[in-house]
């Protein structure tokens, strides 16, 4: 890991590590997926300055948020985070506390429809997108499908 070295100050100084997603916010601000480091991480449109929003920087501890795939911003504030390995989602808030949302932590394909998706299990989880009826499409790299989440669980969409 190269460090996360830059929060506080310009953007184009911070050291990033194998950013795997971007995504641009209601407000113009950048959030980045910084695999490498461990963390997820925003970019204030009016000063460009960077700053860590999830993750330790660490893979592993309390709070910790290894190897971060893909972002999805939510209205409310809140964002959805795929973490690829250990296989698990987690909504962060604006008061910093998250939530599980998927994924048990234990990396296999053996689930196919799961009512409750804490337990589920998920491998390798890459990409994320939200649809309009608010159903979160996972794409599983691990097991070589789709996932579909929803008020009725985690199922198996396609693969």
């Amino acid at each position: 890991t190269m460090g996360a070295s830059g929060d506080g100050g310009p953007a184009r100084e911070a050291r990033l590590s194998s950013p795997a997603a971007v995504v641009v916010g209601a407000g113009g601000e950048v959030v980045i997926a910084d695999f490498g480091n461990h963390r997820v991480r925003a970019i204030d449109p009016e000063t460009g300055i960077i700053e860590t929003i999830a993750g330790t920087g660490e893979a592993t501890g309390e709070g910790a948020l290894p190897f971060p795939t893909d972002v999805v911003l939510l209205g409310d504030g809140s964002f959805l985070v795929a973490s690829w390995s250990p296989g698990q989602i987690f909504q962060y808030f604006a008061n910093g506390t998250r939530r599980l949302v998927a994924g048990s932590g234990v990396s296999a394909c053996d689930d196919d429809v799961v009512a409750d998706p804490s337990g589920a299990t998920l491998r390798l989880p890459r990409g994320l997108e939200l649809r309009r009826d608010g159903v979160l499409m996972i794409s599983e790299q691990g097991c070589h499908r789709i996932r579909r989440l929803s008020d009725a669980g985690l199922s198996t969409y396609a693969g």
